[in-house]
């Protein structure tokens, strides 16, 4: 017995041996799994398996439900649209309809009557601070913020994936083989050099130019007038006598005109624009507005009032609804709304995609009014680029380059839709009373007094400064004002939360006129106004929920509107021989500053060689490069030594 099992014992050791170098091996491989399936650390992938992210994915679309807005212009939705964004929470009733608190103000505080008067572009040393008088809407010159404020926590470098160069060439050639007047084209004389690197010129003729650091001209000053120019060499504005020319950093361009009645004229081409004239309704100071464009004619209206030594002008709305209207515009509707924009299939939904993605449902009213909002600057900003000959930025894919707006981004324009609102809710119940509103507690004045950040979407093109290098911002970019500027600056800085490809980078911090922010929050109540009537006049259909029946009894009719003066007859024939005589004075200003330097050698042309019609390659190629060229958007002048050719769309238009 004692054998066999020591047998059984011996035949199980010699099994267990020989299985050990099996197991071992087994432990290893095992271990080697493992090893490959972990995660990658960051910054660890394997070289052989990363893959470069896709340009651009094609996620669904949003939840399609029969076409409640204006028909699309084209086919179906627009391919490559970002997935719908996550429904919002809406605000509580109890916390939907904040109180806006309006600083006392007294009667010392009240402004006279100042008529609107055309902004002189700034000189390089200022004269002492008087009163300004702004036109609404009008285009100014980029404020002077070569030493902006530190703003704590800024990031110095830019966002991943977000570019940080604005679109400005710093002297020399620019791509295309434009010429950027500098020094090396402009007369010579008695040169004046400043402490910040910039110096002046002035000329045996009395023209003065102000050069920048590089070398490249900023503005030129003589009796005839002022030209400001870009970095990149394209003419910002001209001024002459009572004219001012404005072009926009995307072409096009805009003739302002100051009338002995102190009414304004202002022509953007094509017979359209505005005639702008002072008027008074129960001993208060209003502007009326006339807009002649693609709508046809109405008019708008605004209070001016006095703030930091000029004059402001703060939108005044017409028509005013019950308050139990805007309550209902509080109120989270009771389900999401899905709702179907009528511009899904239009061409500028298909180019800013990739940027702009409406909200798949819509809790309540200011959420509505936040896509209603940036669509209508988004479109605009598409024609904008349009008509300033933009079309082959357009071709790119999809806007190639663009960063999409944040669900945070949304919601704080969404804050400050509900917080205009307000404002509205507590204006109405004055008109009711037969009260006209004091505009410095509903314009910027107010916003800049309640210690609280604000949003401003963009309405137009401007010029802006950010650190020491110029940009734009355009219709649809998102800026944030984070607290007021000092009592003494009329210029305040803000942060970009979103911006589309070229313009401002997203994080940036530029220098925005205080004009330009009243006229941004002018814009954002107008078009807060046409979305309510548009809101309005869908309530109970589409799934938008239906307002009570006392909010749709009436409306409250500002008492102002029957005072004002009526439209000019012959407003459009105004608007074009403006137009006409803009661009005379312009070209006597700009002639002046192209004059060629002393003892320049002419110019030689062969007979008949230049004609109307010809493109710039046939010009060129009989005349050689020019000697600068002005960029005015659509139109460009080829300037040569006692020669100059305009081109109008890339064909010869005018010789001189």
């Amino acid at each position: 017995m004692k054998l066999i099992i020591r047998r059984i014992i011996s035949r199980r050791i010699l099994s267990l041996v020989w299985m050990l170098p099996l197991t071992a091996a087994l432990l290893v491989t095992y271990g080697m799994g493992l090893k490959a399936g972990e995660p990658q650390r960051d910054g660890q992938q394997n070289p052989q398996e990363r893959r470069a992210a896709p340009a651009h994915q094609a996620p669904s679309n949003p939840r399609a439900v029969p076409n409640t807005g204006n028909a699309p212009r084209s086919g179906a939705n627009a391919p490559g649209r970002a997935t719908p964004r996550e429904i919002p929470k809406a605000a509580s009733p109890a916390q939907a309809a904040p109180n806006v608190e309006r600083p006392s103000r007294g009667a010392q505080d009240r402004a006279p009557r100042v008529a609107p008067n055309v902004a002189q572009p700034p000189r390089e040393t200022p004269k002492a601070a008087q009163p300004r008088r702004e036109i609404p809407g009008q285009a100014r010159p980029v404020p002077n913020a070569a030493q902006p404020r530190v703003v704590p926590g800024q990031p110095s470098r830019p966002e991943p994936g977000v570019s940080r160069q604005p679109r400005t060439i710093p002297g020399g050639p620019v791509p295309g083989g434009r010429n950027v007047i500098t020094e090396r084209h402009i007369p010579q004389g008695e040169t004046t050099r400043h402490n910040d690197g910039t110096y002046s010129v002035r000329t045996k003729s009395g023209g003065e130019y102000s050069m920048r650091p590089n070398g490249s001209v900023r503005t030129f000053q003589s009796q005839r007038g002022e030209a400001q120019f870009r970095v990149d060499g394209s003419v910002r504005s001209v001024h002459s006598r009572d004219l001012t020319v404005v072009h926009g950093p995307l072409g096009g361009a805009s003739v302002i005109r100051e009338r002995p009645d102190h009414s304004v004229i202002v022509a953007h081409g094509g017979g359209r624009g505005y005639i702008q004239r002072p008027f008074v309704a129960r001993n208060h100071e209003f502007v009326q507005r006339t807009i002649y464009g693609e709508r046809g004619v109405f008019n708008r209206f605004y209070q001016p009032y006095r703030f930091r030594g000029f004059m402001l002008y703060a939108y005044a709305p017409v028509i005013y609804y019950p308050p139990i209207f805007y309550n209902w515009m509080f109120a989270p509707w009771p389900v999401g709304v899905y709702f179907h924009w009528g511009w899904m299939g239009a061409p500028w939904y298909g180019y800013y995609g990739p940027y702009f993605t409406p909200y798949a449902a819509y809790p309540g009213g200011p959420f509505w009014l936040t896509d209603y909002m940036l669509a209508a600057a988004l479109e605009q900003d598409y024609r904008d680029r349009v008509a300033g000959n933009e079309a082959a930025a357009l071709a790119s894919p999809y806007g190639a380059g663009q960063v999409p707006i944040s669900d945070q981004v949304k919601q704080a324009i969404a804050d400050e839709v509900r917080r205009q609102l307000a404002l509205e809710n507590q204006e109405s119940q004055m008109v009711a009373r037969s009260a006209i509103p004091d505009p410095a507690l509903s314009g910027l004045a107010r916003l800049l007094s309640d210690n609280n950040p604000h949003v401003f979407v963009v309405s137009s093109s401007l010029d802006v400064v950010a650190g020491t290098e110029e940009c734009v911002v355009t219709p649809g970019d998102v800026l944030q004002l984070d607290e007021a500027p000092p009592a003494d600056s009329q210029v305040a800085y803000l942060r970009v939360l979103a911006s589309k490809g070229g313009d401002c980078a997203r994080g940036s911090i530029v220098a925005v006129s205080l004009q330009d922010l009243q006229e941004m929050q002018n814009h954002m109540r107008e078009v807060i106004d046409q979305g309510l009537v548009d809101l309005r006049s869908r309530q109970g259909q589409a799934g938008i929920p239906a307002a009570p029946p006392a909010a749709l009894r009436g409306q409250i009719q500002a008492p102002y509107a029957d005072a004002a003066p009526p439209p000019d007859p012959n407003g459009v024939d105004v608007l074009s021989q403006t137009e006409k005589e803009g661009g005379i004075a312009e070209q006597q200003v700009l002639d002046q500053a192209f004059q060629p330097p002393e003892g320049a050698a002419k110019t030689m042309v062969p007979p008949g060689s230049i004609r109307l019609g010809q493109n710039v390659d046939e010009v060129t190629a009989i005349l050689g490069a020019p000697r600068v060229v002005v960029d005015l958007g659509v139109k460009q002048i080829y300037v040569y030594t006692g020669l100059k050719v305009t081109f109008t769309s890339g064909k010869v238009t005018n010789v001189e």
